[in-house]
């Protein structure tokens, strides 16, 4: 197992996990030097570039292995799933949200077909609202209020997640694996880059809370 972690150091990987660790420990080492928590820390760091540099690459690839290994449960803890998860709190602002949206599509959907009923002319104002309205409800949203989850976060993956049923007939969790098998490459590519890039802020955002945390807990 150990032997192949080196191979995970790809663009992804380095994107994704990497480069979150990296500003992730620089900024801590700073704020517990600006804070005199740990004085001269950097100085001492500085003194042997060529050591400092290794002793924080080394630390910062072992951070990012185990953001690695903890990846599911930190989307899960994010989209609101766990029983003491504190997002749960959130559920009803994302239900408000959601009848809201679908509430201003009805209105828009109204005057569309009223006009259509009447033969006259629909406005470009109102086929752009209301395109704009379908749009936001099926990307920020799934396709009914019983899947909403407590997060935007969470509802936008879900979103996403429900849209090949909706579309398809396909059931996304069961249907990607056989997918993965007739996918181009290139397009492989575009979905790990954009998945590294989610991956980037979620782990920075992440590992900045553990930052504030832990200087908060230092200073008190």
């Amino acid at each position: 197992m150990f032997s192949e972690l080196p191979k995970l150091f790809d663009r992804n990987f380095a994107l994704g996990y990497f480069l979150p660790s990296i500003l992730y420990l620089l900024a801590t080492l700073y704020l517990l030097d600006k804070f005199n928590l740990i004085p001269n820390v950097i100085n001492q760091l500085q003194i042997d570039l060529l050591t400092g540099t290794s002793v924080i690459g080394l630390i910062s690839w072992l951070i990012s292995i185990l953001l690695l290994g903890a990846n599911r449960s930190i989307y899960r803890l994010l989209k609101g799933y766990g029983k003491i998860n504190p997002l749960k709190l959130f559920l009803s602002i994302e239900k408000w949200k959601y009848e809201r949206a679908v509430r201003e599509l009805e209105n828009l959907d109204d005057k569309y077909w009223d006009f259509q009923e009447k033969g006259k002319d629909i406005p470009v104002e109102i086929r752009i609202r209301r395109n704009r309205a379908m749009q936001s409800l099926a990307e920020k949203f799934p396709d009914g209020i019983e899947w909403l989850l407590p997060t935007p976060f969470g509802n936008i993956i879900r979103a996403f997640e429900v849209y090949p049923r909706i579309v398809y007939g396909i059931e996304a969790i069961q249907g990607w694996n056989r997918l993965l098998a007739v996918i181009p490459k290139d397009y492989q590519d575009l979905i790990d880059n954009a998945k590294a890039q989610v991956d980037f802020w979620v782990n920075l955002g992440v590992l900045s809370v553990l930052s504030l945390n832990l200087l908060r807990n230092n200073l008190s």
